[in-house]
């Protein structure tokens, strides 16, 4: 219902008042950091325009690099009681109108660096820097109950398509993350992670606005600027993807003493890696496995990914994992633990319905994942590949992700392909 949310917010700014909650480290930003209280009135002065200017419990599209100015205008449009639909910065103006056409969107947020502000369509646009006048009217939990998230997915199930998730399924996600992590204010967060895509909206922006952890924004990678907020900054949470941390692990770098918490996402971690990052900066790497239809799904703690290197970890709180037939998936018949199978997940946090298709990949309650892999005895998720990627040999299903790290092995390597 994202009541808890707004709620959140509304509580993190009476209480921390003037405390700094988000920074823009690099890249473009109308407004280079803000406190919670100002957070909040600027929230309120955006819901104020859009309750003028849109009909209640529309599709307002938002493309944007990271920035403080992207933060505060997602979270208006779930605080108005709108669906937020984050598109990538990069897209075409064409693309532009395609996903707003899809979404019937009544408005798109755009940042004039990237997006030229020429009338869409059936759509009002609106500079995502051209902040409104902020208001200190308090914010409506109640209004936020009928808020949504879209999200395109990666097309891993088959086409991309439109993801919905209701306002509740939001707050889940948050609410998981937060317990998860321990998450409190005293925490800092490094977003380096894009926030139109799943993995950073849940964990660089809704996580925080839950908790009330500080956020410093960075657009993309910087290397220089990702060791001086480890050596100088008290980062505490760092969100990222392999090829990050391969990037990091090269450097000669003493123990970053603050971070709390370090976890990939998005693609295998080689093992190579987990130990070089560990060497260097005194924390392991942990491991998260999500999808933009349900959320997270499981994570491997720092004490779990030593003795599970290969493993992505347990289910979270409110996820239900059964690993089922890849050719004949029926969730009333799982498979016991140790086969290889399907991934079907139920979640607190899951979708309600795709856009404009029907609910192909969720049967009977279960989002059928398309990934492959086993639960051990002990409850770890051990990916092995994607059920398209399957091809038939002499009437045999063969994983070539299962090929390809076997030559590795035989050859003597260190690839861990998950």
């Amino acid at each position: 219902m994202a009541y808890e949310l707004i709620e959140h917010v509304t509580r993190h700014a009476t209480m921390h008042d003037n405390k700094c909650f988000a920074k823009q480290l690099n890249g473009a930003s109308c407004l280079q950091s803000i406190s919670y209280r100002d957070f909040r009135n600027l929230v309120s002065g955006w819901v104020a325009t859009f309750d003028r200017q849109l009909a209640p419990g529309c599709t307002v599209c938002l493309s944007g690099n990271n920035s403080v100015d992207y933060l505060i205008a997602f979270t208006a449009i779930l605080a108005s009681g709108r669906v937020v639909f984050p598109l990538h910065p990069n897209l075409t103006d064409d693309e532009l109108q395609d996903a707003a056409d899809k979404s019937n969107a009544q408005a798109l947020i755009t940042s004039q660096e990237h997006k030229s502000l020429h009338h869409f369509s059936n759509c009002v646009s609106i500079g995502l820097t051209s902040h409104p006048t902020p208001s200190d009217n308090p914010l409506n939990p109640e209004q936020a109950e009928s808020a949504g998230l879209y999200l395109q997915s990666s097309g891993t199930t088959g086409l991309p398509k439109i993801v919905h998730r209701k306002a509740k399924a939001l707050d889940a996600v948050a609410r998981t993350l937060t317990t998860l992590l321990t998450l409190t204010s005293k925490d800092c967060v490094l977003a380096i992670i894009p926030m139109c895509h799943s993995y950073g909206v849940e964990n660089a922006l809704l996580a925080p606005l839950y908790s009330g952890a500080s956020i410093h924004i960075t657009q993309g990678f910087s290397l220089d600027v990702t060791l001086k907020q480890f050596k100088e900054d008290g980062i505490t949470i760092f969100p990222s993807v392999p090829f990050v941390f391969e990037a990091l692990a090269s450097v000669d770098f003493h123990a970053a003493k603050t971070l709390r918490h370090v976890y990939s996402a998005g693609a295998p971690l080689p093992e190579n890696v987990q130990r070089s990052f560990h060497k260097c900066f005194g924390s392991p790497i942990e491991q998260l496995y999500g999808a933009s239809e349900v959320g997270t799904i499981t994570f491997n703690d720092k004490e779990s990914s030593l003795a599970h290197p290969n493993s992505v970890g347990r289910v979270v709180p409110g996820v239900e994992l059964r690993i089922l037939n890849a050719n004949d998936p029926d969730v009333n018949q799982p498979l016991p633990d140790g086969e290889h199978g399907q991934i079907a997940v139920a979640s607190d946090a899951m979708l309600s319905d795709y856009i404009g298709t029907n609910k192909e990949e969720i049967d009977r309650g279960f989002f059928l994942t398309g990934d492959l892999g086993s639960v051990d005895s002990d409850g770890y998720l051990c990916l092995s590949g994607r059920v398209k990627l399957q091809i038939d040999v002499g009437g045999l299903k063969v994983n070539p992700l299962e090929v390809q790290n076997m030559e590795s092995r035989l050859a003597g390597g260190d690839l861990y392909l998950n």
